[in-house]
C-alpha cells in the first residue's frame, strides 16, 4: 500500500508511550539524607524494519511541558494543513 510506504519511509514508526515517575533520595558526599528527587522516564515503543523497539528518556517536568506543547502544536499545524487542503480527500493511515 502506497499510504503505508509513505508513513514509513524513515523505516521507525510510533506505536505508543508511557511516562512513569519515580522518587528517588539524594544523598550529600558523606551518605547523609538530603532529600528526594522525582525522577520521570518516557518510554517510546516503535516499529523499525518489522521489529518492535524501545527508547528510554529521563526527563524532568520542564521537558513534560516541552512535549505537551510541541504535540499541541502539532494538532493545530495539522488541522491546518486540513483546512487550507480541504479539497483534497485527507486520509488518516492509522
Amino acid at each position: 500500500n502506497k499510504i503505508l510506504e509513505n508513513y514509513s519511509g524513515n523505516g521507525k514508526n510510533y506505536l505508543y508511550s508511557k511516562i512513569t515517575q519515580n522518587i528517588r533520595p539524594v544523598f550529600n558526599e558523606d551518605n547523609d539524607l538530603l532529600g528526594s528527587t522525582i525522577v520521570s522516564d518516557l518510554k517510546i515503543v516503535f516499529t523499525q524494519n518489522d521489529e518492535e523497539k524501545e527508547l528510554f528518556i529521563s526527563i524532568d517536568s520542564k521537558d513534560i511541558e516541552e512535549l505537551i506543547n510541541e504535540l499541541k502544536n502539532s494538532l493545530e499545524t495539522i488541522e491546518n494543513i486540513k483546512s487550507k487542503f480541504s479539497d483534497l480527500k485527507i486520509i488518516d493511515i492509522k
